[in-house]
């Protein structure tokens, strides 16, 4: 028994060197669909695929409509099938369409003539109703003063006139439902016109702009039905992702829905295509502070400041967390980092020209030159960040099966405007759903067939949803806000990163917040704010200053400062509320600042990091408290400074 050999040919380029006689080529136009698609930052690689029965003999296979932005070193061309078979050459062309009106837009052309036909009779019949009601109410007042102008009138009973207007009545509420019925058929008509419309300029100026074609010519050797693949990478594609952090409010599972907005503007659409989403290594995250050093020193009069707002360029979301730098040659460098709402600050600057510098991991640099401080001026510079270009990693393979390799010259057609030969390597292997060997790069293979037309909104797709490990906890900044925060520390447990993106956040199946995950590697832990705990109430209150002057001749004015925090649980069980509070730092040695009493001793609770909170004035407490239970805080510290000098305070880095 004989068994069938399948055989996997390669399309190679080859070149002739001199005319040599063959057989007639067959032309052979190959109406190809888009098979999958794998998605990167800023392009993507789209596999199309073309079958056919072939017969012994020359064939070029003409790959028709493809868009502008095709790039041509990148075209792959493989094939399978029973038989045998090799390439003679591969060849991208571009041309003017000139092709008449298709008959796809001639239907869609037809349609909006039905369309616009019933737009027409709509109008007609609310014009009718219109006419109707303006006639029943001319009816009704003529009625009325014929009976007035009767010489011996013969009044109408209650009756009658009740009679006389419950007719009306209905007449008018019939005639004003029937033409809101009839506006609002007509308003879904022009919608539809209006979108049809749009479709026809679309499908019209594809036919007739700049597209390229893909010419493969193969020999065929033994009839069968064969396969041919072709894979080529296009700009104007792109993806982001996006999570819904959904935290329950004691114990259970917390989960992460790992999705991607995808949208591309190729020229081609993507219908029923496997996608696959690319990612890339981005640069390392940074911790997030929650409060900026609080300094003091004397007033100068030669000196400005600079302060802003940083947040997402998309939305307007504030991103904290984003490390601002300052530079020139009268300070050398000096950072501030962005708070919660986004804030940051430059204080006491001197008077010049200046550079400013915006970075968080994960999101693209803004750089501004030139930045002006005046004297006892307010220079307000915004930044506004987008997600950084991830660059994408494709994986080629070889195989071992090597095609024959010939010759052949280029050649031109009528219309076309032939470009270079492009060589085919051998056949490429496109990475799946499977976390990279690199620690930060990954890519996913979306299970089901997907849609993405040209030009049209983001289109979201699940990748996946994972359980992660978290860790509820209270946070209350007093000096900055009277509420006390539910934060929640994720941990990161998955086989992959997490790219930067905008979060959703629900709290025992509610939506409560809006945040922005940055960078995080597998195994890394972030925070992310949950909200308001109402039930959490904190007060800080403090003492009004008052000045006293010492010393010979009292050149020393001595100010004393306290301030209490009381926080109360209005819970029914027990919890810890971590409370950050500072005193300020001395950036003068004309300032003196001395602590007199902390009550109760915060380094009993500090994180590893106290020795550097200390030298920034930060302070960190953890209190217990049980259901309805209240605690207090109280610090007390002395400021000391000349008495012909005038105190400034600022937050941010040193002067």
């Amino acid at each position: 028994m004989k068994s069938v050999m399948v055989s996997t040919f390669f399309f190679l380029l080859v070149f002739i060197s001199a005319p040599a006689a063959a057989a007639e080529t067959q032309k052979i136009e190959a109406p190809s669909s888009v098979r999958s698609a794998t998605v990167f930052t800023d392009r993507a690689m789209v596999d199309r695929e073309f079958k056919h029965n072939f017969e012994p003999g020359k064939y070029s296979l003409e790959f028709l409509h493809l868009p502008l932005s095709l790039l041509d070193e990148s075209i792959r061309v493989s094939g399978k099938g029973l038989g045998e078979a090799k390439i003679l050459s591969v060849k991208v062309k571009q041309k003017i369409s000139s092709e008449p009106v298709q008959e796809k837009i001639k239907e869609m052309v037809e349609q909006l003539a039905k369309i616009e036909k019933e737009i027409n009779t709509l109008s007609d019949q609310v014009t009718a109703l219109e006419k109707r009601e303006e006639l029943l109410t001319r009816l009704v007042v003529k009625t009325t003063d014929a009976i007035s102008n009767e010489k011996n009138p013969k009044p109408l009973t209650m009756t009658q006139w009740k009679e006389m207007m419950d007719f009306l009545e209905n007449q008018l509420v019939q005639l004003s439902n029937r033409k809101r019925e009839l506006t609002e058929m007509k308003k879904k008509s022009q919608d539809r016109q209006t979108a049809l419309n749009y479709k026809i300029d679309r499908e019209s100026v594809s036919y007739r702009k700049s597209e390229k074609m893909i010419s493969v010519e193969i020999e065929v050797k033994k009839a069968g039905s064969l396969t041919v693949d072709v894979s080529y990478i296009v700009t104007g594609a792109s993806w982001w992702p996006v999570y819904d952090l959904r935290i329950p409010a004691e114990k259970g599972k917390a989960s992460l829905v790992y999705s991607a907005m995808v949208t591309q503007n190729t020229g081609e659409d993507w219908e029923n295509v496997l996608l696959t989403l690319s990612t890339a290594k981005p640069v390392e995250n940074k911790t997030i502070p929650r409060l900026a050093p609080l300094y003091m020193g004397v007033l100068s009069g030669t000196t400005g400041d600079i302060l802003g707002v940083v947040s997402m360029a998309d939305d307007g979301f504030p991103i904290p967390g984003v490390e601002v730098t300052l530079s020139g040659d009268k300070i050398g460098k000096k950072v501030s980092v962005s708070n919660q709402n986004g804030e940051y600050s430059f204080r006491g600057i001197p008077v010049g020209k200046y550079g400013l510098e915006f970075y968080l991991p994960g999101f693209n640099r803004i750089r501004y030159k030139d930045i002006m401080v005046y004297g006892g001026k307010v220079s307000k510079i915004d930044g506004k960040m987008t997600v950084a270009a991830i660059q994408e990693q494709v994986t080629v393979t070889g195989q071992a099966v090597v095609a024959d390799r010939e010759k052949m010259d280029d050649y031109a057609s009528d219309g076309m405007v032939t470009t270079a030969p492009v060589d085919i390597p051998e056949e490429m292997e496109v990475e799946t759903a499977r976390v990279s060997d690199q620690a930060v790069s990954a890519s996913f293979s979306i299970q089901q067939e997907n849609t993405v037309p040209s030009g049209s909104e983001s289109q979201k797709v699940t990748i996946a949803i994972e359980d992660v490990s978290f860790q509820n906890s209270f946070v209350a900044v007093p000096r900055l806000s009277e509420y006390t925060f539910l934060e929640t520390k994720v941990k990161n447990i998955t086989d992959y990163p997490l790219l930067p993106g905008n979060v959703n956040i629900f709290y025992d199946g509610m939506f409560v917040n809006k945040s922005v995950i940055p960078f995080i590697s597998t195994g890394e832990e972030f925070e992310m704010p949950i909200g308001v705990d109402e039930a959490i109430k904190i007060v800080r209150s403090a003492s009004d200053p008052v000045s006293k002057k010492k010393g010979i001749l009292k050149k020393k004015i001595n100010v004393p400062q306290f301030y209490k925090i009381t926080v109360r649980n209005l819970r029914k069980s027990a919890v810890e509320v971590n409370v950050l509070d500072q005193i300020p730092v001395s950036k003068s040695k004309e300032v003196k600042i001395t602590i007199k009493s902390i009550t109760p001793d915060p380094l009993k609770d500090q994180t590893p990091g106290q020795k550097k909170n200390e030298e920034k004035g930060l302070l960190k407490w953890t209190l217990k408290l049980g259901p309805n239970e209240e605690k207090s805080i109280e610090v007390q510290y002395e400021v000391e400074y000349p008495g012909d000098a005038f105190l400034e305070e600022w937050n941010g880095e040193a002067k």
